[in-house]
């Protein structure tokens, strides 16, 4: 039986809760227990409930100190297969991060170059002065004007 989580991710029941359908590995060793709260999620090897959502579960199984700690039910077999998982996503995202900071230097170059600087004072002369006007300068002119 399937029902609609927020966002676009779907649930399917399971006898202990709800479970994910995700291609994530994490999702093999865990599963929602309250399916209103899904921030929160229980290891079925240990029964120990995290908050974070999958990710601190794989954490929890791999044995990746710091966030959550070790599942003591994990087998080497499951803490590779979950560290390798938790990796395999911090090398894409470190992949997408120099991607993009390639992306913006290639527009910080492109956007301004040797022969479109700009010279202010020679903007200056052609245009006027660059600083503010003053108000009582331009009030004296105005009646000096006036006079003539």
């Amino acid at each position: 039986m399937a029902s609609k989580a927020s966002g676009t991710q779907s649930m399917e029941s399971t006898a202990t809760g709800a479970k994910r359908k995700s291609n994530d590995v994490g999702w093999e060793y865990c599963f929602c227990p309250d399916s209103t709260n899904l921030d929160k999620v229980q290891c079925i090897l240990c029964g120990k409930i995290c908050s974070g959502r999958v990710y601190r579960i794989k954490q929890h199984i791999a044995h990746v100190t710091g966030n959550v700690s070790p599942c003591p039910k994990s087998t080497k077999a499951d803490q590779l297969k979950c560290r390798d998982a938790l990796n395999e996503a911090k090398i894409k995202k470190k992949g997408k991060h120099e991607y993009d900071e390639a992306l913006r230097a290639e527009a910080r170059c492109g956007s301004v170059t040797d022969e479109s600087t700009i010279d202010v004072d020679e903007l200056e002369g052609s245009l006027g002065s660059m600083r503010p006007p003053n108000v009582a300068e331009i009030k004296i002119r105005r009646l000096l004007s006036l006079n003539n």
